[in-house]
């Protein structure tokens, strides 16, 4: 039996309690470079999805703006639904005794891709077709219409509110003069 004599010189490789040091002090450095990151990624979904409620928003509101003001200049233009001093869930505005603009949540996921579920602000101009206004990302709930008849000096206006994406939006205030 041929014995190995003492070079002076260690065999090349990690002890067992090495590796472990250096697979401890990986994980440490790895968990603080996840602590740390973790909330950049989280608050870019956040920042995301506010961006897109408040795009939906403010193009819902925008198409009643525009709704309301095109129908409204001239002295034919009526807001049947919700009638004076009432509060609907739609919103139908007519000129010249025909309907130009109906505005209504629509809930039959006419307009999802399955399998989401989603509601929709719908507008149908001239008794045509109900267009979604709002994409499926953003769900549209409890929309309500305001009807304030004029008192005491105020004049007549409409108060709009819903909810987009779980954020509540208005009540935003149009005057109408007539």
């Amino acid at each position: 039996m041929i014995k190995k004599q003492w070079t002076g010189k260690r065999a090349a490789g990690f002890t067992l309690l090495e590796t472990v040091i250096y697979i401890g002090l990986f994980s440490l450095m790895f968990t603080g470079i996840f602590v740390s990151i973790y909330p950049l990624f989280s608050s870019a979904d956040r920042l995301t999805k506010n961006i897109a409620v408040e795009g939906e928003s403010a193009f819902i509101l925008a198409k009643i703006n525009y709704a309301l003001s095109s129908t409204i200049t001239s002295s034919s233009g009526t807001i049947t639904t919700p009638s004076a001093g009432n509060t609907a869930n739609e919103l139908v505005i007519k000129y010249g005794g025909v309907e130009k603009y109906h505005f209504a949540l629509d809930t039959s996921n006419t307009y999802c891709t399955s399998p989401l579920v989603c509601t929709m602000l719908t507008v149908s101009k001239n008794g045509g077709t109900a267009l979604p206004l709002n994409a499926q990302r953003v769900k549209i709930e409890n929309f309500s219409v305001t009807h304030v008849a004029p008192a005491n000096g105020e004049p007549r206006y409409l108060d709009v509110k819903f909810t987009a994406g779980g954020v509540p939006v208005g009540p935003i205030r149009y005057y109408v003069h007539f």
